[in-house]
């Protein structure tokens, strides 16, 4: 315990101070070799994200779906995803719109973790980003804990509110 990774060669000598005679005094040493790998720790990462609009209006449902990945040599057991919409590009947890629960993850494999948000009506329109963050209260010891954030951006536009039909296919609209 606490040998860092590496390859090692382990030696070891019989009758070291030649307190015994013997007919062949030159067998009485050998060497081996000893590889001490890492531990093993998963590594959790998106492997893609994607909106299902960059332009929503204000009060209009959108979905995020993002594909963790665990590329790590060990099983991540369940953890948290939390998303955050936010205009700049630090953001805290005043921004934060939601969480999903995610399954352990074996090595190699992957879960789709999304998020259902409608963007308030009352939502200012402009420049905004959806972020979400991979086990976000750090539960999971991983061999990379610097790949658990990704941001997507998008446009929020105002809302528009059908207020009546004229004629067929000829609508009012109030921005």
């Amino acid at each position: 315990q606490g040998t860092a990774p590496g390859t090692y060669s382990l030696y070891y000598w019989i009758d070291a101070p030649g307190n015994v005679t013997e007919s062949d005094e030159n067998n009485n040493r050998d060497a081996f070799v000893i590889v001490v790998s890492a531990s093993a720790k998963p590594d959790l990462t998106a492997s893609a994200s994607a909106l299902s609009t960059n332009t929503p209006a204000a009060g209009e449902d959108i979905n995020l779906t993002a594909t963790i990945v665990n590329s790590g040599n060990a099983t991540a057991g369940a953890q948290v995803v939390h998303y955050y919409l936010h205009t700049s590009v630090s953001y805290n947890s005043a921004h934060k719109i939601g969480e999903r629960a995610v399954a352990s993850i074996a090595p190699g494999t992957n879960r789709d973790a999304s998020l259902d948000y409608t963007v308030p009506a009352d939502h200012t329109p402009g420049t905004y980003y959806i972020s979400y963050w991979i086990d976000a209260p750090g539960s999971i010891t991983e061999s990379n804990e610097s790949n658990n954030q990704f941001d997507l951006g998008l446009t929020v536009g105002a809302e528009v509110r059908i207020l009546g039909i004229a004629l067929p296919g000829a609508y009012r609209f109030l921005a």
